[in-house]
């Protein structure tokens, strides 16, 4: 049996028309499930990942926050003054969080992510008036009465001058071996959705990448030679009925993953920092030259 092998690549992902669609390709990707994609999809899967509380993919879209003509309203701008002091208190010192200027004693401009805002307001800010039209404004009317249990609110209020998704952030998709993957989820102030080994099946399609530095015929052979024998083993487990969970533990970790990675800039500008240095990994390193020149 021939294996196949592919090389690494990096490509940062482009705007989608929604937060949900975004949401959507990258969950997908723990499934290699993206052919599923349609019209509505990206509603039923929030349904679906909401209900089980699987909630880590929401860190894949950032949204920014401009509050200063709301508190120059003279009509809204003293309940949105404490409604905002209230979150601030408790976001003080979030990671998810990076305010840009002061207004008083908070922020008057500040990005979170989306699963930091749902929390938020799952947790303790069911009442908070600009938590509400945020959800709202973000997750569409029917997420958002799932996430609220509120079918009130049909309006947010909120344009997009000062609420929209923060331009300050990338998310990028890595295609690598295991052993690199191990080590860029390392840099854990950065979001992560990877390829599930536990639900796709390797059996249908698997890819192995070659490592750098391996040089000359016999080397390659013998490093083919074992890729070819592990997922032959594999594949043997699997046909006798084993979980893909439990047969993937022969695998090497030559074997290819996808990941999709979201931070801020500042977040992608320390992992290029470290990750570029001689000392690196080279297959690392060239992930960290690729995402630099998008930075």
């Amino acid at each position: 049996m021939n294996i196949n092998v592919i090389p690494q690549s990096v490509t940062r992902l482009a705007v989608f028309e929604t937060p949900l669609k975004k949401l959507e390709f990258c969950c997908r990707t723990s499934y290699k499930s993206q052919g599923k994609i349609k019209e509505g999809s990206d509603l039923a899967l929030f349904k679906l990942i909401f209900t089980n509380k699987h909630l880590s993919v929401l860190e894949h879209v950032w949204i920014y926050l401009d509050l200063n003509p709301l508190y120059a309203n003279t009509e809204l701008g003293k309940d949105i003054y404490f409604d905002c002091k209230e979150i601030f208190e408790t976001l003080m010192y979030h990671p998810h969080f990076k305010k840009y200027a002061e207004n008083g004693p908070i922020p008057g401009s500040f990005i979170l992510n989306l699963r930091t805002l749902v929390e938020l307001y799952a947790v303790s800010f069911q009442e908070n008036w600009l938590l509400k039209r945020l959800v709202l404004k973000f997750f569409g009317y029917e997420a958002y009465t799932m996430i609220t249990k509120n079918t009130t609110l049909k309006e947010h209020f909120l344009e997009n001058s000062y609420a929209k998704e923060s331009p300050d952030y990338h998310t990028f998709n890595i295609v690598t071996n295991r052993a690199i993957a191990n080590e860029i989820v390392r840099h854990r102030q950065l979001s992560f959705t990877q390829e599930s080994t536990r639900y796709v099946d390797m059996k249908k399609e698997c890819n192995f990448i070659q490592p750098d530095g391996l040089e000359g015929a016999e080397k390659i052979g013998v490093w083919k030679g074992l890729c070819r024998s592990s997922l032959n083993t594999y594949i043997y487990l699997r046909e006798s009925g084993v979980k893909p969970q439990i047969a993937r533990d022969v695998l090497p970790l030559s074997l290819a993953t996808e990941i999709v990675c979201t931070g801020t800039t500042d977040m992608w500008k320390s992992f290029v920092k470290l990750r570029e240095e001689s000392g690196a990994h080279p297959q690392i390193r060239w992930i960290a030259k690729e995402i630099k020149k998008y930075i």
